[in-house]
């Protein structure tokens, strides 16, 4: 999908949000803003990471991954189950299906030193 495409499927007081007002990384399929009050239509499609501001309402699929700021719900209709997201964490819906989420843990960077000795060949 274009950005124009995912434009009409993400509304803000009731007309599409600005395209200056988030990014959409296709490849990855990442949708990013820090607007809120946002109505995101996605029903059906599965495998979207989403990344918002407060006070939203997701209409998705099946495997989408959620960071949102406070006072978000997801509806997903192919198992018709309603989920208040978690203020500072971030979850992953379960597969098609198969209700509930997963809480994932952040992702921290580690540097790991490690030290060879080199081995001497005999002559």
């Amino acid at each position: 999908m274009t950005k124009q495409e995912i434009q009409q499927r993400v509304l803000q007081n009731g007309k599409p949000l600005g395209l200056d007002k988030f990014e959409w990384d296709e490849k990855a399929k990442v949708f990013s803003t820090r607007e809120d009050n946002l109505i995101l239509d996605f029903n059906g499609i599965n495998h979207i990471t989403f990344d918002t501001g407060p006070f939203c309402t997701f209409d998705t699929g099946s495997d989408c991954t959620f960071k949102t700021e406070e006072k978000c719900v997801c509806i997903r209709r192919d198992i018709y189950e309603i989920i208040e997201i978690q203020t500072g964490k971030t979850i992953k819906l379960n597969g098609c299906e198969i209700k509930g989420y997963t809480i994932l843990e952040e992702l921290k960077e580690y540097t790991i030193t490690r030290t060879v000795k080199a081995k001497h060949k005999k002559k």
